[in-house]
């Protein structure tokens, strides 16, 4: 079972279920991440979604985004593949 796993500073989450959103080698994974090709952020909710977390992967052009509770439980999964090679930088930055 792929695990997310609360943290002081965030999340663990296994590379099985970022290798499974970008449909990667779960070796490939770790090291992406360590060149900068996979890149990532961590979103808290607020008012009606208090509680709850985003995190969001960005590898080329396909925007992973997992919504999970504080216990690391995926309330909702989504992936998007976007036209072009690379995702513009202003989509890797959170909402105003």
């Amino acid at each position: 079972m792929t695990q997310i796993t609360p943290t002081p500073d965030g999340f663990d989450i296994e590379a099985a279920l970022v290798a499974e959103g970008f449909e990667l080698p779960v070796g490939d994974v770790q090291l992406l991440m360590r060149e900068g090709k996979i890149t990532s952020r961590l979103d808290q909710g607020g008012g009606e979604d208090a509680g709850t977390f985003r995190l969001v992967f960005f590898h080329r052009g396909t925007r992973l985004t997992l919504i999970v509770d504080e216990s690391g439980q995926v309330l909702r999964r989504s992936s998007i593949a976007f036209a072009g090679e690379e995702l513009p930088a202003a989509l890797h930055r959170p909402a105003p």
